[in-house]
């Protein structure tokens, strides 16, 4: 029964997030700020997740060596956010030159927003605090609504939406570090737990890129769709949550210690899943280009979306899998090779998309068809690559 308690929490949740995009797309004229905030605060979350919080939670309150842990894991993590933001903020100065002081503000406090919420909330689901956890998963979204209601009520949204922005930012570190009960701290041992897992910087990265950058691209080029296409890809992430509820949270001990036996039992069910993704996907395109004929066209674009990103969630919870196999069987500089090989899927199917994209006319269907493509060749090639010897 606990579990199917947490996944109606976590269900719940995920829904909030959809709302929240549909609500701007459809009560704020031209506040096209969410559609481009959100993926790209997300990629740097992603990007940024260098496990600095593994001997942390390996440890217990009566360890003799607790507080040195505590506080390189807290010195790990302050550094790690710090330094995202300053790379955040380059990166967007240099690729965003137009970008405003306020949307610049607000994309780098919801990063810290997120960052915060995920480190408190993974806190919460190591010791069993469910309540808790589903209350900053609740707030981290639910907030997204009162800038929305503030521009209804006569205030420019935009100004609206970076001030709360900076005020929940520092209400979630603060929120984490009164929880925790941990005190903030700085030292070389914080920076020499992230020089020891940045090899998993190549993961992540491949794994942010992968998720956000469609989704910034969409908003870009398809900025009528930009809503319609957030909304639908948050809600899908509830393919992924049930996935991993059903595939990955009970067997996290089995992945961990004996991977090869994981995949050998339930590859035939992970194979069943990427026809089903194939499927699905040619299905999603099928009725983008036939629907429109027999419906109006927006109501045929969201039924072909709707399925292929279905499609889209299934093929990325296998990737996910197969990304995640490699810590547990390779050293960090092993893994770094494999990553390279992905990365070279990644960009040659992007640019492939990206081709069909500048030639074809409306084709919005290609962005998760080419995700799809991405997620089950990653499936393939790592599958071929470390499993091959056990069929």
């Amino acid at each position: 029964m606990q579990s199917v308690y947490l996944l109606i929490q976590r269900a719940s949740v995920l829904l909030i997030r959809p709302i929240t995009v549909l609500a701007e797309g459809k009560f704020v004229p031209g506040g096209n700020i969410l559609i481009f905030l959100l993926p790209i605060a997300a990629m740097a979350l992603t990007i940024s997740s260098i496990p600095v919080h593994l001997q942390f939670f390996r440890s217990t309150a009566t360890h003799a060596e607790r507080k040195s842990i505590e506080s390189t894991y807290i010195s790990g993590l302050l550094i790690i956010s710090l330094l995202a933001v300053v790379l955040l903020i380059a990166a967007l100065m240099i690729a965003w030159k137009d970008m405003s002081l306020t949307m610049l503000l607000s994309i780098c406090a919801v990063f810290l927003i997120e960052k915060f919420s995920d480190e408190l909330t993974r806190y919460f689901e190591f010791h069993r605090q469910y309540h808790h956890w589903f209350g900053v998963q609740l707030l981290r979204s639910a907030w997204l609504f009162i800038p929305i209601g503030l521009y209804l009520a006569g205030y420019n949204y935009a100004a609206s939406l970076a001030i709360l922005a900076v005020l929940i930012a520092i209400g979630s570190v603060t929120a984490f570090f009164v929880s925790t009960k941990l005190r903030p701290s700085f030292n070389m041992n914080g920076w020499h737990l992230i020089k020891t897992n940045i090899a998993f910087i190549s993961s992540a990265g491949l794994v942010a890129i992968h998720r956000q950058v469609p989704r910034i691209a969409v908003a870009s080029l398809f900025p009528q769709f930009a809503h319609i296409f957030q909304a639908i890809a948050q809600l899908m992430q509830g393919v992924s949550l049930l996935f991993n509820v059903k595939y990955q949270i009970p067997y996290r001990a089995m992945i961990a210690r004996r991977p090869l036996y994981f995949e050998r039992l339930f590859h035939p069910i992970f194979r069943t899943f990427s026809f089903i993704a194939i499927i699905l996907g040619f299905s999603g395109i099928a009725i983008s280009i036939l629907a429109p004929s027999v419906l109006d066209y927006q109501i045929a674009i969201i039924l072909g979306l709707g399925v292929a990103m279905t499609a889209d969630s299934l093929g990325f919870s296998l990737a996910t899998i197969y990304l995640g196999y490699l810590p547990w069987l390779l050293e960090p500089k092993q893994a770094l090779m494999t990553y390279g090989y992905t990365a070279m899927v990644l960009l040659i199917c992007f640019l492939i998309g990206y081709g069909i994209l500048m030639v074809a006319n409306n084709a919005l269907i290609v962005v998760p068809a080419t995700t799809i493509a991405v997620s089950l060749l990653w499936v393939t090639l790592i599958r071929h690559k470390h499993f091959k010897a056990i069929g």
